[in-house]
């Protein structure tokens, strides 16, 4: 008798284990097309970065300040690469001269410690020397145009790893002219669940808890 309850313990040791090691697979599955069922969530960390409140609020700007504004492109247009246009984005843009030194913009603001940043804006110009706009990542210097060429609005591109918290600047002069500056941002993209990915790991789950049901019971009859 102790022999054959062996055998039978046996047998219904590798059904238990075989039922739940498909269970199991079935599961992990489904919760693995969940989790690939993502959608790219991107954070933009700048304020008013197109200075569509007609003015540098969110922005702190020093140094030569005499000649820098926020202007409306339809009434200011600029005439860069031989064209005349208005703002980049929306309808302001910053329209700076400072002479013989630089005015800075800058922002500064929490983000993700080691998230890859994407840092970036819009710069037009007449040709015009000196001048130079210089992009900076809390006081390092990430890229510089100098001089600004006769361009049409050009977008300058940049990465930075975040560290928690940061500021973002943008340095500029033009002795003898003005230049065009818009549509600043600094973002990073992350992948977050798609609101259907919740719902396939619960059905996941589900499975794994509906089987183990009809196993306890096909056990019992």
């Amino acid at each position: 008798m102790e022999v054959i309850c062996s055998k039978f313990d046996l047998k219904y040791n590798y059904w238990e284990r075989n039922v739940w090691f498909k269970s199991f697979v079935v599961a992990a599955g489904i919760a693995a097309l969940a989790v690939g069922s993502t959608d790219a969530f991107a954070s933009e960390y700048l304020t008013n970065r197109s200075f569509e409140t007609g003015d540098f609020s969110g922005w702190t700007l020093v140094g030569d300040q005499g000649l820098v504004f926020v202007v409306d492109g339809s009434a200011v247009p600029y005439i860069g690469g031989g064209v005349s246009q208005g703002a980049q984005h929306g309808s302001f843009y910053v329209y700076e001269g400072p002479i013989g030194s630089e005015a800075t913009l800058s922002q500064s603001f929490a983000d993700t410690s080691g998230a890859t940043l994407t840092i970036s804006g819009w710069v037009t110009g007449d040709g015009s020397q000196p001048s130079d706009v210089r992009f900076l990542f809390n006081g390092i210097e990430l890229g510089a145009i100098n001089p600004v060429p006769d361009q049409q609005w050009t977008q300058y591109v940049f990465s930075a790893i975040a560290t928690g918290n940061d500021t973002f600047s943008v340095a500029f002069r033009n002795d003898n002219s003005f230049d065009g500056l818009d549509n600043f941002s600094v973002s990073s993209v992350s992948a977050v669940p798609e609101p259907g990915t919740w719902a396939l790991l619960l059905l996941g789950f589900a499975s794994l808890g509906a089987l183990r049901y009809y196993r306890i019971r096909a056990l019992a009859a």
